[in-house]
């Protein structure tokens, strides 16, 4: 394993992920101190939505991303996190292509760009899709 290139806890996590194992309480503590601490959907896990974010943190200023106009500012569906990746591991995400969901008339789009990342240390890509809502991973 890469041990150099991740955080003790991110490669925790990613193991836990790519192993599909049941994750320990101070690992979904972790998720929670890092803004994951509900299930996004049915479709995919808080861990799932957190590989996502992670395999593309370094270019999600470049992801679709929807932001609401309140009286104290915009809040975006999706905050981009200031910290990055390694940059062992940094720039390893290839774009795909993008789908637009919901094309269906004047001012509805719904654009969904998908990437495959490379994520050292592991022997199996990462195909991930990003929409105006919090990112996703499948493996």
């Amino acid at each position: 394993m890469a041990d150099d290139i991740y955080k003790a806890d991110e490669r925790r996590l990613l193991e836990a992920w790519f192993e599909d194992t049941s994750l320990a309480i101070e690992d979904e503590g972790l998720l929670a101190e890092q803004g994951f601490d509900h299930d996004p959907c049915e479709a995919y896990t808080l861990l799932d939505a957190w590989v996502g974010a992670f395999a593309v943190r370094d270019i999600q200023a470049r992801l679709p991303n929807c932001g609401i106009c309140r009286e104290d500012g915009v809040v975006l569906t999706r905050p981009i996190q200031k910290n990055r990746r390694s940059k062992k591991v940094a720039g390893l995400a290839r774009f795909l292509f993008r789908i637009n969901w919901a094309d269906s008339g004047p001012g509805m789009s719904w654009p969904a760009d998908y990437h495959l990342v490379w994520l050292p240390g592991f022997r199996v890509g990462l195909g991930r899709g990003s929409e105006v809502k919090r990112d996703a991973a499948a493996r």
